[in-house]
């Protein structure tokens, strides 16, 4: 998944989706849970959230070794960090096989 998809960076307080498509897998197929880092470092997970789960931007930050966004979003009580390559603007359907 490209995140080109996010097309522009992601403001605080915005309402985007859990986006687990990716459309280079062969065959395509969609991640069912995606997980909620407790940092961008991504050496802890604090949680996972499902495919297409709707969830509140809190916070950003840009990760300068891997050149792309990271967010801090929110869902209920779920707090975490998610690269930006797993959000979209719109609800997402599953692309091909569910994992």
């Amino acid at each position: 998944m490209d995140e080109q998809k996010t097309k522009t960076h992601l403001k605080m307080g915005k309402q985007v989706f859990i986006d687990g498509r990716d459309p280079r897998a062969i065959p395509l197929l969609t991640v069912s849970k995606i997980i909620l880092w407790k940092d961008i470092k991504r050496q802890e997970a604090v949680g996972y959230l499902k495919h297409s789960t709707q969830v509140t931007v809190i916070d950003t930050e840009y990760h300068a070794t891997e050149k792309r966004w990271y967010y801090r979003v929110k869902y209920r009580l779920k707090i975490g960090w998610v690269p930006g390559v797993f959000l979209g603007k719109e609800k997402p359907a599953i692309l091909g096989d569910l994992v």
